[in-house]
């Protein structure tokens, strides 16, 4: 952004907030204001609801409980006129007949002879020859039909001897037929009225309660079940106005069941599907969150009701509930949250719409006041900016290399005095370019002293690299075999550390290559050549407080020896694959090449075997450090090491150096890293 379009919005900004302050200002109190009134008129049509829903529920509680008493009681009068019907000798003919034939026979019968239907009642014995006696009871289920026509679906007597009596309310449905002998009727055995939750009978498609009792004569005996089964849309009734409050209402009749702490849907009603009807939705869970289950289930097991806000299937609905006493079951109506608010959200608008159109007004007038603004603010921003632009295209031009350039004429005041230091960086500008130049220069000559291949050898793989922190460093390794020829089948190769970093370092180091070189031009030791190569190091840092590591070293390709002397540099390590175990490639060390002169160096050597791996290196990698200041260190080298043993000795070098960039969290490391690594190739 140029800084003439910065000066225009700082124009626009000290011009235009007094206006715009006006217009959010009146936009945030239209905010306010209808958030409060939905808000209130949300939550007065929350407890409104609340409590219409709360009487709904508990008003069908009420009269399930009454119609349930009324039923029981009818009940009674069928169980008390069935067993006066049912005199002893009936039962003694029957146990008679039943004590001439085995378990088998008596089931036999049962299944090989047809069901008869008299007087409407579908009757089914296993002993044919006393059917025409209980002729006398569906007189009886027949009178209890007609009378409560509204409240019962089908009778059904069940007695001891399997005999079984049925009759269905509506006579017009041939297909009505009773079900198989034991099937679904309770069986509970109580002088008063037994009643289920509500199930699904399939033979009439409804949701159903049944309520059994057992037939009891007047000397005591239990001879038969009389169960009754009355249509849950019977007993709960629509009450008419819940499509009203919203066309989302669900109706449940739930089961608590305390121990898995679950609500066990008995039977559902959707006001928009199949016109309300009650249908069973055998054991499906509510969804509910485990919360608002443990409340609710609690509620129902100690018969209370209550209404609450909880999430359905992700959504928030409002639940209300009342327990109706039986077998821990309840009736629970839910109303989506949205739908109940839906009217505050219309008293929303309508508030809306009236304070847009004052708002509108403040629009247009906003909108001129802008424009003219925006000219006023485009003229100054002009005349303050030109200066400034003088300043940036004469900015632009040092950037392009362009140092002869001066800035003038750009005013007297602070602009102006910013022109003169301008003109007065520009030379310190130029000389530092020179020096970046010369320094990218050294970096590139120092790279082209390091070697730019290793030796190949047909037993060996060997690769060294060196990764500087700056763009020069003091780290130095060297492969000086191939450019001084000798006699012997030794590969002398050098790794060195100079003290500190940069072109210093640098220096040091290109000065102590050429006397290593030099002094390996001698058909000598390693020891010598060290010794050479320090009384000439210190003649140049005597003094300076300079020095450098050093560890030279001599690889026999013929014998599989490898011979070194250290000058105050790190041990070497190796990794014995036959062994999968580390050793420390030490011996006796010597001060630092420099420190001091006439100085003497120990010649150590050991064996490589076929699959060992000799690791040198310097101490940028395992002094590296993590952000919390833990040490890379070479327990964590030598890991990497073993766990790389299968690659070639440059990955292995790769893999360290990006193992410790990945410690460290930088995108270099702190410190010069140099390593060279010489594995022996197996079964060669």
């Amino acid at each position: 952004m140029s800084i003439r379009t910065k000066i225009l919005f700082i124009i626009l900004l000290l011009s235009i907030p007094p206006i715009l302050f006006l217009r959010i200002s009146g936009m945030h109190s239209l905010d306010i204001l209808v958030s409060q009134v939905q808000t209130r008129t949300s939550n007065l049509l929350m407890n409104n609801q609340s409590q219409s829903l709360q009487r709904i529920v508990e008003d069908h509680a009420r009269l399930l409980k009454r119609e349930r008493q009324l039923i029981s009681a009818a009940l009674d009068v069928l169980v008390t006129k069935t067993a006066k019907a049912l005199d002893i000798e009936y039962f003694s003919k029957v146990l008679s007949l039943q004590s001439q034939k085995s378990d088998s026979q008596i089931h036999g019968s049962m299944h090989g002879h047809m069901m008869h239907k008299k007087n409407g009642a579908f009757l089914f014995s296993p002993t044919p020859a006393i059917k025409n006696s209980l002729a006398i009871i569906p007189p009886i289920m027949r009178n209890f039909s007609n009378k409560y026509s509204d409240l019962i679906l089908w009778q059904e007597i069940l007695l001891a001897d399997d005999t079984q009596i049925f009759y269905s309310t509506d006579q017009t449905n041939g297909t009505a037929m009773p079900p198989l002998i034991n099937s679904t009727m309770a069986k509970e055995k109580g002088s008063s009225a037994v009643w289920s939750v509500p199930m699904h009978d399939k033979r009439f498609n409804a949701s159903i309660f049944t309520a059994s009792q057992s037939i009891i004569l007047s000397n005591g005996a239990i001879v038969g079940t009389a169960t009754i089964a009355i249509p849950v849309k019977t007993l709960l009734r629509d009450p008419g106005h819940l499509s009203a409050i919203s066309d989302n209402t669900i109706s449940y009749i739930i089961k608590a069941d305390a121990q898995e702490k679950t609500l066990i849907i008995l039977a559902k009603r959707n006001m928009g599907e199949k016109e309300g009807k009650w249908f069973t939705v055998p054991k499906d869970m509510l969804n509910v969150p485990e919360g608002t289950i443990v409340h609710i289930s609690k509620d129902i097991l100690n018969g209370k009701s209550g209404s609450w806000v909880t999430e359905i299937n992700g959504k928030k609905h409002l639940a209300t509930y009342a327990s109706f006493g039986i077998d821990n079951s309840a009736l629970l109506i839910t109303v989506p949250i949205a739908d109940i608010i839906r009217a505050a959200s219309k008293e929303k608008e309508v508030v809306h719409s009236l304070f847009s159109k004052q708002l509108s007004i403040s629009q247009y007038l906003f909108g001129i006041t802008l424009f003219f603004v925006c000219i006023a603010a485009a003229y100054f921003s002009h005349s303050l900016s030109k200066n400034i632009y003088k300043l940036v295209q004469g900015v632009r031009q040092i950037a392009k290399g362009d140092f002869s350039i001066r800035i003038a004429n750009v005013g007297k005041d602070e602009i102006g005095e910013l022109g003169a230091a301008l003109n007065e960086m520009i030379p310190a500008l130029e000389e530092n370019v020179q020096l970046k130049t010369s320094l990218q220069l050294a970096s590139e000559v120092q790279q082209r002293l390091l070697p730019q291949k290793a030796p190949q050898q047909a037993s060996y793989d060997i690769a060294g690299a060196s990764y500087y922190c700056a763009g020069t460093g003091g780290d130095y390794f060297d492969f000086i075999s191939p450019c001084v020829p000798k006699k012997s089948s030794g590969l002398l190769m050098a790794v060195g550390d100079v003290v500190g970093h940069g072109i210093p370092a640098a220096l040091l180091m290109a000065t102590a290559r050429a006397y290593l070189r030099s002094s390996a031009n001698h058909d000598i030791s390693l020891s010598k050549i060290t010794q050479m190569a320090n009384d000439l190091v210190v003649c140049d840092t005597y003094g300076t407080g300079q020095f450098m590591t050093l560890f030279l070293s001599s690889l026999d390709t013929l014998h599989n020896t490898f011979t070194w002397t250290r000058a105050g540099h790190d041990a070497a390590i190796i990794y014995r694959r036959q062994q999968a175990s580390f050793e420390e490639v030490k011996g006796k060390g010597a001060t630092a090449l420099g420190v001091t002169s006439n100085a003497e160096y120990t010649e150590n050597a050991i064996s490589i075997h076929q699959g060992d791996i000799l690791v040198i290196a310097t101490d940028g990698i395992w002094e590296c450090t993590a952000p919390d200041g833990t040490m890379f260190g070479k327990e964590r080298m030598r890991n990497i090491i073993e766990q790389s043993k299968e690659l070639s000795s440059q990955q292995i070098i790769d893999t360290l150096y990006i193992a410790a960039l990945g410690y460290t969290e930088q995108s270099s490391l702190e410190d010069d890293f140099t390593c060279i690594v010489i594995q022996r190739k197996e079964n060669l």
